[in-house]
């Protein structure tokens, strides 16, 4: 008798432990986050077709902003203080100790 599974995907026990009920890692999950993101960024805008320009710029930030909330103000903030520390602390010091420019 045959079973409902396709012979295609493998049974559990055949499957490599390390593969069995394991959540994904934490760079799957953030590429998952990330490519979410770019879908709700750049992504078509249900209910928004015959809107001008500017309103469907401000229904898009209402809705990234209700969906990610604090979180990109967190992201936004991160990428200032380590592109600040990069361009006026780093560098100089990179600059003075002549690593780099002398």
């Amino acid at each position: 008798m045959k079973s409902s599974r396709s012979d295609a995907e493998p049974r559990p026990q055949d499957r490599p432990e390390s593969t069995i009920d394991q959540p994904p890692g934490i760079f799957s999950r953030g590429f998952r986050y990330v490519r979410g993101f770019h879908r709700d960024l750049f992504g078509k805008l249900p209910g928004a077709a015959g809107l001008p320009f500017r309103r469907r710029l401000a229904f898009r930030a209402a809705l990234i902003r209700r969906k990610y909330g604090w979180k990109i103000v967190v992201a936004g903030v991160a990428y200032y203080i380590i592109r600040d520390v990069a361009i006026y602390i780093l560098l100089p010091y990179l600059v003075a100790r002549k690593v780099i420019g002398g």
